[in-house]
């Protein structure tokens, strides 16, 4: 199941590394979102999910950071990996949505909408990033890592940039916060040079607000490794919210709680290690969707 999704997954990296450049220069000289990493912020703890405020790395040395609850992940040296998470965030989410899908619909409405999402806090984007899989049309409305391959590669070879566009925001329809369809969505507004129209502002804020969601899930170590609901995503956070590049080993931990591991070939710009550790707990839940018995 992993193989067929690794395969997939490379020939659809490929299909928008052409695009990597304009959305990450996009991200640094307008959105300024990684100062964000500097500034107080709430982050998701493991323990209870509960919201708690993390601190400018200036005021903490190494080893205060890596004592503290769980931090945004330019703030952190990633201690030995001595030890691995005990349980999975993706758990801990699951009790606190407790089977109440009208409180995950409540809050994808929410997320989706430029006003309320303002007030929303990480904890409920959470539950309306993570949660919406949990919701039973999910299953049939989500747009799987081969469907989304198919119409990069076409698009990469000859399809029109608008008619490209067009088959994206059909993905959103079923799967508004797709992360994998977004970022495509945001390059093409890009390159279509309507990034500051009212779709592309939409797009940039969903699209900022699902990587601060997954950054907040934990600090990328064996002991607090991000959540993830597929494994693309392991890809576009690297690339997109910590700036690197050049994955050269992924590799499948199972302990307590099953975690990727992705080694790169050097520490990326927003992060103090080479190898990022993501919890794929709901990613093989997502992944049986797809490449399940009888797909």
């Amino acid at each position: 199941m992993r193989t067929k999704t690794n395969q997939t997954l490379i020939v659809m990296l490929l299909t928008i590394a052409a695009t990597t450049g304009s959305v990450q220069a996009y991200a640094e000289t307008n959105e300024g979102n990684k100062a964000m990493s500097a500034q107080t912020q709430n982050t998701i703890d493991a323990d209870d999910s509960v919201v708690v405020d993390t601190v400018s790395p200036d005021a903490l040395s190494s080893e205060d950071t890596m004592a503290s609850d769980t931090v945004s992940p330019g703030d952190t040296a990633s201690p030995a990996d001595t030890t691995s998470a005990t349980i999975s965030l993706w758990d801990i989410i699951k009790k606190k949505i407790g089977g109440n899908m009208q409180l995950v619909r409540d809050c994808i409405n929410r997320m989706l909408n430029d006003s309320a999402s303002k007030s929303m806090n990480i904890e409920e984007k959470a539950i309306a990033f993570f949660g919406r899989t949990l919701l039973p049309e999910y299953e049939k409305n989500h747009v799987g890592i081969t469907e989304f391959q198919d119409v990069a590669e076409k698009a990469e070879d000859s399809m029109n940039q608008k008619t490209y566009l067009a088959k994206l925001n059909k993905f959103l329809e079923r799967d508004p916060l797709n992360l994998q369809v977004l970022t495509a969505k945001f390059a093409v507004l890009i390159h279509l040079d309507s990034i500051h129209t009212p779709q592309g502002q939409r797009v940039k804020h969903l699209f900022f607000d699902i990587l601060d969601v997954i950054a907040n899930t934990g600090n990328g170590t064996k002991q607090k490794p991000f959540l993830v609901t597929c494994v693309p995503e392991e890809y576009l956070f690297i690339t997109y919210e910590l700036y690197g590049d050049n994955v050269i080993k992924q590799a499948l931990i199972r302990d307590k709680v099953q975690m990727d591991v992705l080694y790169l070939d050097k520490k990326p710009k927003y992060f103090e290690s080479d190898k990022v550790y993501f919890d794929v707990t709901l990613a093989f839940e997502t992944e049986r969707m797809e490449f399940g018995p009888g797909k």
